[in-house]
């Protein structure tokens, strides 16, 4: 009987299941989201993505019917998500959103300010946080915000620090 028991769970295809990875699980929720984003693209909403990193992995957050949702990048999600912002145009061909960990510097987020810097699109404003100076940056295109968060840089400070990035 309980060989039985073993060829239906076979023949189902229960008996070679094997639980999924928190990766697998994290990557095929990436899925979704990017079909959430898409959505928006489609109603041509103005995004509202604010990066960050997660033990080095690159991400956007946004806004989806009241929830945070985000979603991981590559530099092919990122080019695609930036063609719609400065377009408003959704790219023909979406890039795969199921990809192995692509893991970035730690002056990743400064290295995307400093292109936006250089395009012109960053903008800046002084706040005080905690009793300290802090600046708040953000990239503002055409059909949307990402949103760099805030620093503990003067504008200036900002300034030089990315012009001495490589």
């Amino acid at each position: 009987m309980e060989n039985l028991d073993y060829m239906i769970e076979e023949e189902m295809g229960f008996g070679s299941m094997v639980p999924s990875s928190f990766e697998a699980l994290r990557l095929s929720e990436n899925q979704e989201n990017m079909m959430e984003l898409q959505l928006l693209m489609k109603n041509k909403s103005a995004l509202s993505l604010t990066m960050g990193l997660d033990e080095r992995v690159p991400f956007y957050a946004f806004e989806s019917y009241g929830f945070t949702k985000r979603m991981y990048v590559n530099p092919e999600l990122e080019n695609y998500i930036l063609q719609y912002l400065l377009s408003g145009i959704i790219p023909s061909s979406c890039p795969k959103t199921f990809f192995d960990k692509y893991k970035v510097e730690e002056d990743y987020i400064l290295i995307h300010l400093k292109r936006e810097r250089n395009r012109g699109v960053t903008t800046y404003k002084p706040v005080t946080l905690e009793n300290k100076p802090y600046s708040e940056f953000k990239a503002k295109y055409p059909f949307g915000t990402i949103h760099y968060g805030f620093m503990p840089f003067t504008k200036e400070q900002m300034v030089n620090k990315l012009e001495n990035l490589k």
